[in-house]
């Protein structure tokens, strides 16, 4: 599992294993969402926005659990 550090005002890193995307937020909290497909992954990390991707793309299609 890689970590690709992100720059932005809600997330600072994400990791991607077998279709699970785990983010970790500037608050120190760590989320994963279930089911997402590896070209969703990339299309994050190369987004513009990385939290309009995540607000539009992300929260309401993927179910989500918090690890930490």
């Amino acid at each position: 599992m890689e970590e690709f550090k992100i720059m932005s005002r809600l997330i600072t890193s994400a990791e991607y294993h077998g279709n699970i995307l785990f983010l970790k937020t500037t608050d120190g909290r760590l989320y994963s969402y279930n089911s997402v497909p590896r070209e969703v992954f990339q299309d994050f990390i190369n987004a513009k926005s990385h939290d309009e991707f995540y607000a539009s793309r992300i929260v309401p299609e993927y179910s989500c659990k918090r690890m930490s």
